[in-house]
């Protein structure tokens, strides 16, 4: 049974008759590749880089299968053998979640992630309880996912972004409100089971801002 198999198969021990008060709250993602720049830097990259990204969610209020998942927080890093926006091809994931949470807390966020995100995650590779540290306000960011990865920025100055959405180039991968697109001041990619290490820094390739209904 894979990995994925098993989340969905845990995801049918909760409550799945317990009415769902869709989760909401803020949202990061960092991908190799910058979101923001020129046409001609964004062309140099597309067909080498952004086939890693790490998305984060921290959870403000909502439930799912009838367990309270308010103030806790889930990670997924994510690589492919193309860039991240083209069809996946060979796209594997480790999903991150708070060991501090109970196992039903965790059980729900697993059952949460799989039922919207399920296409998205490819096969998934491991789901690791670990220190999990997510916080997402409206100008920085800063999330760390054990030793595994972990990265911090800011929002770009003077919402050039906004001012200038022509050299926005990638959506991110949750639909967001006031979405936002961040510079990088330091991200370590190092999940030993997605083959891949680097550290990236001084790059606008992060999108962040709030998911969930009514925001």
């Amino acid at each position: 049974m894979t990995v994925l198999n098993s989340l969905i198969a845990c995801s049918a021990l909760l409550d799945s008759s317990a009415a769902n008060d869709a989760p909401s709250g803020r949202y990061v993602e960092v991908r190799s590749a910058s979101v923001y720049a020129g046409a001609c830097h964004y062309n140099s990259e597309y067909v080498t880089q952004g086939r890693e990204a790490v998305l984060a969610w921290r959870i403000e209020r909502g439930s799912h299968a009838g367990v309270e998942l308010a103030g806790l927080a889930v990670a997924v890093a994510i690589r492919d053998e193309v860039n991240l926006a083209d069809a996946a091809q060979q796209r594997r994931s480790i999903v991150y979640l708070p060991q501090s949470a109970g196992a039903r807390e965790r059980d729900a966020l697993c059952a949460w992630l799989v039922t919207t995100h399920a296409a998205l995650l490819g096969e998934v590779l491991a789901v690791e309880a670990t220190g999990l540290d997510v916080a997402i306000g409206a100008d920085s960011f800063a999330v760390a996912a054990g030793a595994s990865t972990s990265f911090r920025g800011n929002a770009m100055p003077n919402r050039e972004c906004c001012k200038m959405p022509y050299n926005v180039w990638y959506d991110p991968f949750e639909p967001l409100v006031g979405r936002r697109v961040g510079e990088i001041a330091r991200w370590h990619f190092a999940p030993s089971a997605l083959g891949a290490e680097f550290v990236r820094c001084n790059e606008n390739s992060a999108s962040f801002g709030a998911f969930g209904a009514g925001r």
